[in-house]
């Protein structure tokens, strides 16, 4: 059997190849590559060089479709080196034993995303080797080093062979565990890439009637609890979000903040004056909007200063150094906004427990469906994104609301899709002012509103997830000094509720449309 190492190499990401191609040099490893990747590495004046067709003594056909597709190369992966019969068979024609796999895909999904590219140019992006070569190399991870990740270079970077001759050294350089996992992330890699494929050719696919595909981010510390593992996947399929922004400053994200975070910057994207909001517990405890941004954060927060602490605030504009300058005092778990000034961005990091995150040129956009699991199965839904056309509201009361009223009630039906059901909010100005959440009824959760806001629940408008039951719900609210009410409508005992509406002068929108959210 031919001594000394060898690796393939065939990598459309280039990132850190230099690195790697020098480590390998360095340590007397053969490379064989063909292709881009060939002729990248001829460039860097690399030794120990050799094209495929030189190992296999066979041509590239069809302009290159088919290069490394050949008994010699994956022989020299595929085989079992604790195997005679298999170690007899390869010596019989070659003699060569690949001990790394360096392949990563062309690029499919970049050239889908380009409206210019052609249907021809996109399915020309469907790899055939490199899958191939992941899949044989990954199978074999007992003897074979499969890397599909640029920044897992560093396993072999990092560390020194001392024996460049012995094929055993680099084996016991990486362990077991390690190339398990390597292979199973190269697993992962052709499973997203075959998913997007299958999608882009099925024309009977439904995006909301799939799983999404997904890449691997990281590992997660915990999960929703600290007994609880997760781990964080982007999904291009899923919109964009908290997870495509730039953290600036603070510690590693938690589930929770991941969570929280994407809520709060999906509201403030569905507001156009400065906005700011507070999320607790994936509930907006404070919203305000305000011509100015000192004026939105002070009126979030003493929406409900309590659950304010430790919350997570969002911006829709560029944070000022006067914003900061008014959250003196107050903790904050996470901030996020679409620029910083630099002062303001000085302050912040001060703060050594704060974590900062900007929303620069990303602007929020919901995923088409959500997915939800239970034991034995799950659902995929469209996602309620729905915007509601003011024009289709109707005032079902002889009362009409003010037209500052009216400005309420549109700020109002806005939040309250984001409200866990049973889900109140009163407003007043522009602002949450009080807040119930989560109740198994509706007469809880305006109970809990009309507490958290008191006095300012006079003269408030209310606004309802869902229809209201009964009439009580109005007469609790009359109660609380509220003067209008906007709701989705559609009990049967609608007629009940409008008419005690009427009988106490409170002003009722129907929208016709519900958006509970459990």
């Amino acid at each position: 059997m031919k001594s000394g190492f060898n690796a393939l190499i065939s990598v459309a990401d280039k990132s850190n190849l230099d690195k790697i191609a020098k480590y390998l040099e360095k340590i007397n490893c053969t490379i064989i590559s063909t292709g881009g990747t060939y002729d990248y590495l001829i460039d860097l004046n690399i030794s120990n060089l050799k094209r495929v067709s030189e190992i296999t003594n066979s041509d590239e056909i069809l302009d290159g479709r088919v290069k490394t597709l050949h008994p010699i190369i994956y022989g020299g992966i595929l085989a079992k080196r604790d195997n005679k019969k298999h170690m007899s068979e390869i010596e019989s024609i070659s003699g060569l034993l690949i001990d790394i796999v360096i392949c990563n895909l062309y690029p499919f999904e970049k050239t889908l995303k380009d409206p210019s590219s052609t249907h021809q140019e996109i399915i020309e992006m469907i790899d055939i080797g490199g899958p191939t070569m992941i899949r044989a190399s990954a199978k074999n991870y007992d003897s074979v080093l499969t890397i599909v990740d640029p920044k897992d270079y560093d396993l072999l970077l990092n560390n020194e062979i001392k024996d460049h001759n012995s094929r055993s050294s680099i084996n016991k350089l990486i362990t077991i565990e390690q190339r398990k996992n390597l292979a199973s992330r190269a697993f992962q890699h052709v499973s997203y890439y075959d998913t997007l494929i299958y999608k882009y050719l099925n024309n009977n696919s439904l995006k909301t009637h799939e799983l999404p595909s997904g890449k691997l981010v990281k590992k997660l510390r915990y999960g929703e609890n600290p007994h609880q593992k997760a781990h964080l996947f982007q999904s291009e399929e899923l919109g964009n979000g908290i997870i495509n922004g730039n953290q600036l400053h603070g510690k590693e994200m938690s589930y929770n903040n991941i969570i929280d975070g994407n809520t709060a910057w999906q509201i403030v994207n569905d507001f156009n004056k400065n906005t700011c909001v507070i999320i607790k517990h994936a509930n907006p405890c404070g919203l305000a909007t305000s011509d100015d941004q000192v004026q939105a954060f002070q009126n979030a927060f003493d929406g409900d200063q309590v659950s304010a602490y430790g919350g997570i605030v969002a911006f829709n504009k560029t944070l000022t150094e006067e914003t900061v300058n008014s959250m003196k005092g107050i903790f904050f778990e996470l901030i996020i906004a679409p620029g910083y000034s630099d002062k303001a961005l000085e302050r912040l990091q001060k703060r050594k427990d704060l974590r900062i995150i900007s929303m620069e040129n990303i602007k929020y956009s919901d995923p088409e469906f959500e997915l939800k699991t239970f034991a034995g199965g799950y659902i995929i839904q469209d996602s309620d994104t729905k915007r509601d056309s003011i024009d289709a509201w109707r005032t079902v009361t002889d009362t009409k609301p003010s037209q500052e009223e009216f400005k309420d009630l549109e700020f109002a039906w806005k939040a309250i899709r984001y409200v866990k059901s049973n889900g109140i909010l009163l407003v007043k100005n522009q602002s949450i002012v009080g807040l119930g959440t989560g109740q198994p009824n509706r007469i809880n959760s305006i109970e809990i509103a009309s507490k958290v806001a008191g006095d300012k629940a006079s003269r408030s408008i209310l606004a309802s997830d869902a229809f209201f039951p009964f009439a009580d719900n109005v007469q609790l609210a009359y109660e609380i000094g509220v003067k209008s009410i906007i709701q989705p409508g559609g009990s049967i005992r609608d007629d009940e509720v409008i008419q005690l509406a009427d009988k106490l002068n409170i002003s009722m929108v129907f929208t016709d449309t519900r958006h509970f959210k459990h």
